[in-house]
């Protein structure tokens, strides 16, 4: 659906990353194995090869988890890019400190 296609990087209510992409109907994700300590700094990066179909997170520089089949590329939107809250409607606000973010 127009407007609903994205990708995220979270942290889950387990303390892991998850990295999706998302077409407005169906995801693909991979999730991290580590679990995020709060009061801690840690470095979190995720990829996309649409090549490959492959989903990477990584924690430290180190990989997390991975997804070798994911067939779903982000679709177009029109919504915003948003950090540190949920893209459609601003929900779920992040519990922490985001420092040097890139794209």
């Amino acid at each position: 659906a127009a407007g609903r296609g994205k990708y995220l990087l979270r942290v889950t209510n387990a303390n892991q990353i998850i990295r999706s992409n998302i077409t407005g109907t169906a995801a693909d994700a991979c999730t991290g194995t580590s679990r995020l300590t709060a009061g801690e700094w840690y470095h979190v990066a995720a990829t996309f090869n649409d090549t490959t179909n492959t989903i990477r997170c990584y924690v430290n520089g180190t990989l997390d988890g991975q997804n070798l089949s994911a067939l779903l590329a982000p679709a177009t939107s029109t919504v915003s890019l948003k950090i540190g809250v949920r893209g459609n409607d601003l929900a779920e606000p992040f519990g922490g400190q985001i420092d040097e973010a890139a794209i």
